[in-house]
């Protein structure tokens, strides 16, 4: 109902006799869902992105749904309320984001080998909408990601944790001290710093260069971290990421340090990604870039078929 709401209102459908509905039907059932004490959580959630997904999709009825958003910015439910939050930030600060921020998801393209049912459930794709905000005004919840989070969450590659290496032991010196003793205990130990994480090049094109990074933080946790350059001439505005990643793959993906790329390498992008793999699967990722060079926009999209370090 959100992301293709004004197809809904058109009232167009090829097998059976359309059902002409107005904006404030929508709006009315959505808010039935919100406020319906059966409704779990998780269809709360859908309900209320679905709801913020059609403040770009319809035109009479915008303040009507930023007052529909904003009333759950005091919900006990945390996950509710932090979405409603991010929400009335677009709405307050980011307004002429939104559009953008909420555009419909591009279809994700099967692969043209064949498999079996399962490997395509399994290989399903969503997509992976990004808020364009500054992460210190919109500090994200350090929560596991849920289904309602996949909106504006995130994505991540791992990386095999680096232990520091012990030097042998020198000989211990006798002295008087019972002090000196324990000093030279520890002064016999040098910690190995560990190595960079493995990086790789996914995009290069037109001056702009984006790296991937990845760090394993638990047994199905990672980090992954995107840095963007422009070594153009040409300053670069306008900067955004989204990413697609395995159905069942969790993301969590946070603020970028800047929206902008200065000209000749003068300063980077970084964003980090978190991703939860607790089944294991192959990891893939899917990221489009966009951004506007010299006036005009700009679009690509890159296939990342194994994450580095794995």
């Amino acid at each position: 109902i959100g992301e293709y709401g004004d197809l809904l209102l058109r009232g167009e459908c090829q097998e059976t006799e359309p059902v002409q509905v107005t904006e404030d039907d929508v709006l009315d059932a959505l808010e039935t869902v919100l406020q319906s004490h059966m409704s779990s959580p998780a269809t709360r959630g859908f309900a209320l992105t679905a709801t913020m997904k059609l403040s770009t999709r319809i035109s009479d009825n915008v303040d009507r749904i930023r007052s529909i958003v904003s009333i759950y910015g005091s919900c006990i439910d945390l996950e509710l309320q932090q979405r409603a939050v991010e929400y009335n930030a677009l709405f307050k600060k980011y307004d002429h984001m939104r559009a953008a921020v909420l555009e419909r998801m591009p279809v994700i393209q099967r692969n043209s080998s064949g498999q079996n049912s399962e490997d395509a459930s399994e290989e399903t794709i969503k997509e992976i909408q990004l808020t364009k905000v500054k992460q210190e005004e919109l500090v994200l919840a350090q929560q596991p990601a849920g289904p309602v989070c996949d909106l504006l969450d995130l994505l991540s590659g791992p990386q095999e944790p680096l232990q520091p290496s012990l030097a042998p032991a020198q000989p211990i010196s006798t002295t008087t001290s019972a002090g000196g003793d324990l000093l030279d205990l520890l002064g016999g130990l040098e910690l190995t710093p560990p190595s960079s994480a493995p990086t790789v090049t996914i995009y290069e094109k037109h001056g702009v260069t984006l790296t991937l990074g990845c760090e394993q933080e638990s047994d199905s946790g990672l980090l992954a971290t995107l840095t963007a350059s422009n070594s153009s001439d040409s300053d670069i505005s306008s900067f955004t990421l989204q990413a697609a990643v395995p159905k069942s793959v969790q993301l969590h993906m946070k603020a970028p340090s800047r929206d902008s790329l200065p000209a000749r390498g003068a300063a980077e992008l970084t964003q980090t990604v978190v991703l939860s793999n607790p089944n294991k699967v192959n990891l893939k990722m899917r990221i489009r870039i966009s951004y506007t060079s010299q006036g005009s926009a700009v679009q690509d999209t890159v296939q990342v078929d194994s994450l580095p370090g794995l």
